[in-house]
């Protein structure tokens, strides 16, 4: 499976199948158009391990000339991103790389 695809629905029944993102890669225009209304949007390009440059809810088709123009203008186009389906795997998402970084506190 090619990275820049979205990835398969269908992914088994293991605990946490639903956490994956929904699209993960080098995010181009094309896929941006394609990409389903209610994802979550976010740049791997970050001000810090967990504030991204960009960060947000894709909302209609028409609009999504403007948020390429946004992303243009932070110069995030063609980078990569990753694209959750819903809250919890987005949320999933953060506590994994959270935990990534920072030690745990009983080593710390």
């Amino acid at each position: 499976m090619s990275n820049q695809e979205p990835m398969n629905q269908d992914r088994g029944k293991d605990e946490h199948s639903d956490a994956k993102p929904y699209f993960e890669g080098r995010l181009t225009k094309a896929i941006l158009m394609t990409l389903p209304e209610g994802v979550i949007l976010q740049s791997n390009v970050a001000l810090d391990p967990f504030t991204p440059v960009f960060e947000g809810v894709l909302g209609a088709t028409a609009k999504r000339e403007e948020v390429w123009a946004k992303m243009r203008n932070l110069k995030v186009t063609g980078r990569m991103f990753r694209a959750f389906s819903t809250k919890e795997s987005y949320e999933y998402g953060l506590r994994q790389r959270r935990n990534a970084i920072e030690p745990p506190a009983a080593i710390g």
